[in-house]
């Protein structure tokens, strides 16, 4: 049979398992202020950060409102400087109070850890329980201030300027040209003329066609033309050419033909010029120069076609020329006859001038009288 405990022994278990009890709420006790203090001490680190963030975004929008002001006038800008100078030290208060409760926060929270790693070594499964710390928000960040922007109304003004700018400017062109042509400055023309020597400035101007009511730009347009109308018009003008110095002046530079002979007929004498045609202005006996060839024929063709033909020969043959006579014959009828200057006669038909007449000058080196050498069938010589 079991024996059954005294009262003695179950009064001494009941007492041990009172004082168990009691040691056990202690802790629990004190386990639950500590969390309390925890909770405060986050509680107040939130209270802290909060304060922070309220006061940087005040701090923000104070300088948003500073730039406004600014850009709105420049007179407020200064009470604006004056108004964040003054509120200054308040921040810097501000801002060391708030440090020093972070501190403090940071000290409650360190003496929080230790506690929580006792209560985990005696009750570890409270701490699992337990959620992770919230991290704090964060702070806006710090915007750079736009750029002002420009009123749509002064867009819109500009963008329609710029678009009409183009038939505005060529509205005022057509405004100073009509202008321009309309005034007297328009016909202004100062014409000059060099290398004349047989004709005069104003024939050469005449020629050109160019009147006192032409237009200056139409003269300038027309250079070309009017330089071709004076070769086309003057026997004289070899070459013509137009130079424009603004505003208003030309010049116009001529080359004359050279006069290589002359035509006489009854008495008078008509100028052969270089390109063969013949001038029908007669000159006086006095003007002629003596070394000059002299044409006793009055076939123009025959006359231009004899130039032309020494053009390709030597210059001195022409020089030793001195009367050029029209002689034909039955077997030549355009034989000429060809007085030299040093005594010599030539016949010689036209259309053999070219192949026969540079033998001249070897010809007559051989000869020791005045002979006639004759070149209208072959060549040969005899005396006079």
């Amino acid at each position: 049979m079991v024996e059954k405990e005294s009262p003695k022994r179950e009064s001494k278990k009941k007492n041990e398992k009172t004082i168990v009890l009691s040691e056990w709420q202690k802790k629990n006790q004190a386990y639950l202020e500590k969390r309390a203090e925890e909770k405060a001490a986050k509680e107040a680190a939130d209270r802290q950060k909060k304060a922070e963030q309220q006061a940087k975004i005040e701090a923000l929008k104070r300088e948003s409102e500073e730039q406004q002001r600014q850009s709105q006038s420049g007179g407020e800008k200064k009470v604006d400087e004056q108004n964040s100078e003054k509120e200054e030290p308040h921040k810097d208060t501000t801002e060391n109070s708030s440090k020093s409760e972070a501190d403090e926060a940071s000290d409650i929270a360190e003496t929080k850890k230790d506690t929580e790693q006792e209560e985990d070594q005696i009750k570890p499964d409270d701490s699992s329980k337990e959620g992770s710390v919230s991290e704090p928000p964060k702070l806006p960040t710090k915007t750079k201030a736009k750029p002002k922007r420009i009123p749509k109304s002064k867009k819109r003004d500009w963008t329609l300027f710029l678009k009409s700018f183009p038939v505005l400017s060529a509205s005022l062109l057509l405004l100073l040209a009509s202008l321009y042509f309309l005034s007297p400055f328009s016909r202004l023309k100062d014409i000059s003329v060099t290398g004349n020597a047989q004709l005069k400035t104003e024939e050469i101007l005449g020629a050109t066609g160019i009147m006192e009511e032409d237009y200056t730009l139409t003269t300038f347009l027309n250079q070309s033309t009017y330089a071709k109308q004076i070769e086309s018009t003057l026997l004289w003008i070899k070459s013509a050419k137009f130079n424009y110095r603004f505003p208003t002046a030309f010049e116009v530079a001529v080359e004359e033909y050279k006069i290589v002979g002359y035509v006489k007929d009854e008495g008078d004498f008509y100028p052969v010029l270089s390109s063969g045609s013949v001038i029908n202005k007669p000159v006086t006996e006095s003007e002629v120069v003596s070394s000059t060839l002299i044409f006793q024929l009055t076939d123009l063709e025959m006359i231009k076609t004899f130039v032309l033909t020494f053009e390709g020969l030597d210059s001195s043959l022409l020089s030793q020329i001195e009367t050029v006579n029209f002689s034909p014959t039955a077997a030549s009828s355009d034989l000429l006859t060809l007085n030299m200057r040093d005594g010599h006669t030539v016949l010689v038909p036209l259309t053999g001038l070219k192949e026969k007449m540079p033998y001249y000058s070897q010809i007559a080196s051989a000869l020791t009288t005045s002979s006639v050498i004759d070149m209208e069938a072959g060549i040969y010589s005899y005396a006079k």
